[in-house]
């Protein structure tokens, strides 16, 4: 199926099995499915039912927030890619050689060494408790400022690699990147995401959401909806696992299919300039010039995130059109249709 698209094709998302309401949005009448549906995986214990859910039905926003804080595993769109994660919330901060992501390497991201880390999603009115920012690099002070962190993500999807405290909290291993003093964390300008955070936010304090994309170690991603069923058919650990799936027919429709662009901010005695660590669906010079901070290439070399197209610089513009399109399309939704679709839903 993904070998037929292309970037010009006027590509749907769908849900296989989906009967229930569809809302048609915008000029490209992108559907956005109104109802929960449910598919069914035989499993060594039986049938097992994963739901799935809209994004941009806002009446699911309570319901994904609720199964994010109960500990539940989520599929979940991710502007390009499916990823996936779960909610890392505890009494007291983990105690050394824990490791609270475990789930993760043996279910999900099946085979990820340990000495590679998992993202994690943090609002950035929460960075202060994780960023040491007295090891930031003097350019970068401004940072302290939760507006200007926000900011950062303001021109599109992005990993930042920062020094990270110590204690108070320390960071489980299996977020530190790669077991140095840094971490990556990630947060989205998604409006249906975004009101999903504020509702978490108000029910969980001192937690966060670790995850990364959804991807045997060394595989491709999932690129879309259609392909995570069959996936999850094949894989008998995410059909054991995956608890809600949480789809973007916004995101999806662009046909963006490609993963986040990575950026290590510069730190304390450093030149001042951030690098590039890993090529995505964002281009960092693009990030740079917006954010008016100075990036070069990592010393250890650029990677390139999975992608189903290649990275030329044709179509490097393309996916970086497809990006701010998408934006600003999730902006006029949230602005326009989210309330119609309360209405109907």
């Amino acid at each position: 199926m993904l070998e037929r698209l292309s970037p010009q094709g006027n590509f749907k998302p769908e849900i296989p099995g989906y009967k229930g309401r569809i809302y048609h949005f915008g000029e490209k009448q992108i559907p956005i499915h109104l109802d929960e549906h449910k598919w069914e995986f035989e499993t060594e214990n039986g049938t097992r039912e994963i739901p799935i859910v809209s994004i941009w039905n806002y009446k699911n926003h309570q319901k994904i927030a609720e199964a994010i804080v109960s500990g539940k595993k989520i599929a979940m769109y991710m502007w390009g890619t499916f990823g996936t994660g779960y909610l890392l919330n505890f009494p007291e901060w983990q105690k050394k050689e824990s490791d609270e992501a475990k789930v993760l390497r043996e279910k999900l991201k099946i085979g990820r060494p340990k000495d590679q880390s998992f993202p994690v999603l943090i609002h950035p009115d929460d960075e202060w408790m994780f960023w040491d920012f007295d090891q930031l690099h003097e350019n970068l002070q401004h940072l302290r400022d939760a507006e200007n962190r926000y900011k950062l993500r303001s021109s599109g999807p992005v990993h930042l690699i920062v020094p990270r405290k110590k204690f108070n909290p320390y960071l489980d291993e299996s977020l530190l990147w790669p077991l140095d003093n840094t971490f990556c964390d990630y947060y989205m300008p998604h409006p249906g995401w975004e009101n999903v955070i504020k509702i978490l936010r108000k029910k969980v304090k001192h937690a966060i959401f670790a995850g990364g994309s959804l991807n045997i170690h060394a595989k491709d991603p999932v690129y879309t909806t259609n392909n995570l069923y069959s996936k999850i058919l094949e894989i008998p650990e995410w059909s054991e696992t995956v608890d809600m799936v949480v789809i973007c027919e916004i995101s999806e429709s662009t046909q963006t299919f490609r993963g986040q662009t990575q950026i290590r901010l510069a730190q304390k005695d450093s030149d001042g300039i951030s690098e590039e660590v890993r090529r995505g669906s964002m281009p960092t010079e693009r990030w740079s010039r917006e954010q008016k901070i100075s990036v070069k290439n990592a010393a250890e070399g650029v990677k390139e995130a999975s992608s189903l197209w290649p990275y030329t610089d044709q179509s490097n513009r393309e996916v970086d059109i497809k990006i701010q399109g998408g934006m600003t399309l999730m902006k006029n939704f949230d602005r326009y249709d989210a309330k119609k679709i309360l209405k109907a839903a």
